[in-house]
């Protein structure tokens, strides 16, 4: 290796000049010429280069999830979140000729992922009334993903490198909030829990253990209003049920020839106690 091919990555100190193989001329110590640096590593390229092609888009997924693993040890960290998509039925309205022969596995037409730190432009409306904070930092980096010409591969068409690296710690990206990251069965767990009331911060440390995230109380509210929502509103035997075994009520149902639902009568502890004390009374309400 010669002078010019020494490589440091700070001030060279005086070298000796080792000879190339089968060369017999003497050793020759001295200084060193200027160094060629390594350059430093780009934590960017590592996530996702232009021209990578996936078969689906679990393998996109994995690809993501292995980067973000690897990237999040590093001074640097980049965690990516799907900022908009266009799954290949939307696709089908617009580019009928590429998405009706995509594959099902691919899921989508395209899509971008961006920083958790970006993503979008973010405009304060603090008005200086109470303290508050942000991971926003307008981060430009992103991720552009589209199906290829002949619709058999998601393939990454553009890399947007970050104009100032996103400097954090494994310790404060872990910590940023997303509900998405826990296995449908750890969620339906957690709501479980909380429907019996059982005690938040025990919950929420139980959650933590088997997710290996941090979890917030904010992520156990949201992962709760979650659940709700996707319960039926109309839920008749269930309401049933809670008359019955919560507030031990009689109840009877008045249907009609079809079966269908025509009104719910109920009584319980207090409407019993006060009919029995007042019998020839009658108190009808209508809500």
């Amino acid at each position: 290796m010669s002078a010019s091919q020494c490589l440091v990555s700070g001030p060279c100190s005086p070298c000796v000049l080792l000879p190339e193989q089968n060369n017999d001329a003497a050793v020759t110590p001295g200084p060193c010429t200027p160094c060629v640096r390594l350059p430093e590593q780009n934590n960017d390229a590592s996530v996702l280069t232009v021209g990578e092609r996936f078969e689906s888009f679990a393998e996109l997924e994995q690809r993501i999830t292995s980067s973000n693993e690897r990237i999040t040890s590093t001074a640097n960290s980049v965690q990516l979140w799907k900022r908009d998509a266009r799954t290949i039925e939307a696709a089908k309205k617009r580019v009928v000729k590429i998405a009706s022969k995509m594959p099902a596995a691919l899921k989508y037409y395209q899509l971008r992922f961006c920083c958790i730190h970006g993503g979008m432009k973010f405009v304060s409306s603090n008005k200086g009334a109470r303290k508050s904070s942000t991971f926003k930092k307008d981060c430009e980096f992103s991720i552009y993903v589209a199906a290829n010409k002949e619709g058999s591969h998601l393939e990454v068409r553009s890399v947007k490198p970050r104009a100032q690296p996103s400097r954090g710690t494994t310790t404060l990206s872990t910590a940023f909030p997303s509900r998405d990251d826990y296995p449908p069965d750890l969620k339906a767990k957690a709501r479980h829990l909380l429907k019996l009331r059982a005690n938040k911060m025990l919950v929420r440390e139980q959650i933590q253990r088997e997710s290996g995230h941090a979890v917030s109380l904010k992520d156990l509210s949201n992962i709760s209003a979650e659940g709700k929502r996707a319960e039926p509103r109309n839920n008749l035997p269930e309401v049933v049920r809670i008359l019955q075994e919560k507030h031990k009520a009689a109840v009877r149902l008045l249907t009609d020839e079809n079966n269908e639902l025509q009104a719910l009568y109920f009584q319980d502890e207090h409407m019993k106690a006060s009919f029995e004390a007042y019998a020839e009374l009658i108190f009808v309400d209508a809500t």
